[in-house]
């Protein structure tokens, strides 16, 4: 996390997590999440809570975007979501890290707000999004001679650093962000350590289902930690796993009934995406291998169990 830390300990507000009364359970659970948590996720222990509440703010500063922002664009939305598909590919290809997916979608996000984007520049700025988060995030990035080739050399050096300082300009040179990937990190760490069986597949599904809220048109413009919590408590509920609302409002800062309400919207994207039949596969074959757990292929019980969440 490249932002500066309040010197002080802050506060939530209350639109980011409703304060829990200071019942025995939720004092229990807030003491079971402290010990927890890891060393390596968020920070060491004694500055974990601080950097979680800090990335609770920060994305709420910087990463809040009206539910309709994506009809605003002079792009169609499914074009998008083809590229966003096609950065999988690339991700593949060049074996980047999480981190730099999370920052070039959201480089991207604001990027088509702000700047003049159309179907005949949009794989431009699309891979230049991905240049600029490749030298932010990785230790090694591709050099921009890899992203010109691997973007079908339709465009030159020269393009890419052109659309590379309009994009930071756009983004005002802020490129700090709390990632995704983190917050899905921080609830399987706390599952993981409570009861570790099944822990891997449920933290691969819901590393999946937060993805699919990134591509995904209709969710899109939903916060990372929300995605992310959601995205855990789905993978959960398919898995036929009991939510302990208490730890995991500690862990996560949302009560199971947000997390219903939202969970909703996520059931037809789900099974879209994870459909051999939809026209974009890339995301699906991500997680359709051994390594993922090939939790992309959905039994027909975590279907229904999938279905029954938007009743």
């Amino acid at each position: 996390m490249r932002e500066p830390l309040s010197a002080r300990k802050l506060e939530l507000e209350p639109k980011i997590a409703r304060r829990h009364s200071q019942s025995s359970q939720d004092q229990i659970a807030k003491n079971v999440v402290g010990a927890l948590l890891p060393h390596n996720d968020f920070g060491l222990d004694q500055y974990c809570e601080d950097m979680f509440t800090y990335s609770r703010r920060l994305e709420e500063k910087v990463m809040s975007f009206p539910e309709d922002w994506i009809r605003k664009l002079t792009i169609e939305s499914r074009m998008r979501e083809i590229l966003v598909d096609w950065f999988y590919q690339v991700l593949n290809r060049l074996q980047l890290l999480p981190e730099t997916m999370n920052l070039t979608i959201h480089i991207l996000n604001v990027a088509v707000q702000r700047l003049h984007v159309d179907k005949n520049n949009l794989q431009l700025v699309g891979i230049t999004c991905m240049f600029v988060a490749a030298k932010y995030e990785e230790l090694y990035p591709p050099s921009i001679e890899d992203f010109v080739s691997i973007s079908g050399n339709c465009f030159s050096k020269e393009d890419m650093r052109s659309a590379e300082v309009k994009i930071l300009k756009a983004l005002k040179f802020s490129l700090s962000i709390p990632y995704l990937i983190n917050f899905i990190r921080r609830g399987s760490t706390v599952l993981k350590k409570q009861n570790g069986t099944g822990a891997a597949r449920i933290h691969s599904m819901a590393k999946m289902i937060s993805e699919i809220a990134l591509i995904d048109s209709t969710l899109c413009h939903l916060l990372p930690s929300l995605s992310a919590a959601v995205s855990i408590y789905i993978a959960m509920k398919i898995q036929r796993r009991p939510w302990n609302n208490a730890l995991m409002m500690v862990a996560m800062g949302y009560d199971e009934s947000q997390l219903q309400r939202v969970a909703r919207q996520f059931v037809k994207p789900i099974l879209a995406w994870t459909s051999p039949k939809h026209r974009l596969q890339a995301l699906r074959e991500k997680y359709n291998t051994a390594k993922a757990g090939n939790v992309a292929t959905l039994t027909v019980d975590q279907r229904d169990a999938l279905c029954e969440l938007a009743l």
